[in-house]
């Protein structure tokens, strides 16, 4: 009989530490999933979608002439961009001929396009400056403004 009662509370002190210990790693293992996804979530912040002009605070131009190039980061997937050839890591130098400055951002020059219209993207790709002609079309989220679809951050 006191061999049952020792068995017996065996089983409850395995059966209450398997929950304790259930209990810690699903704590751990939710909080390095939050992690993670809010990691990621910074990541993509980082870049801005064709809107909203991004500075770098540390390597602001000293002049509005100076150029700023802009790195792309992401391009859409079937987009206007993507279909003409645009890249990841890509420097977009200028646009339609003008050299992207603080004062003529793309956003500011995007203004200039409807869709339809091509519109010449002068790209640094590998040390080598290339011309690429986008087709433009017609922004998701704004139907009657241009679209390139791409992600970017000022240089």
């Amino acid at each position: 009989m006191e061999n049952d009662k020792d068995k017996t509370v065996w089983i409850i002190i395995g059966i209450i530490a398997a929950l304790l210990l259930g209990c810690v790693m699903g704590a751990c293992s939710g909080g390095l999933i939050g992690y993670g996804l809010a990691k990621r979530a910074a990541v993509r912040s980082e870049a801005t979608f064709i809107s909203p002009r991004a500075t770098v605070a540390s390597r602001a131009p000293s002049s509005q002439s100076e150029s700023v190039p802009v790195l792309v980061t992401r391009v859409v997937p079937d987009s206007p961009a993507e279909k003409a050839g645009i890249m990841v890591g890509d420097k977009i130098i200028a646009l339609g001929g003008v050299e992207l400055t603080q004062e003529q951002t793309i956003d500011n020059l995007m203004q200039r396009y409807t869709p339809g219209d091509t519109l010449t993207v002068t790209v640094l790709r590998s040390g080598r400056q290339i011309e690429i002609s986008i087709i433009l079309e017609a922004n998701p989220s704004q139907t009657d403004r241009a679209w390139l679809g791409i992600y970017y951050r000022q240089q």
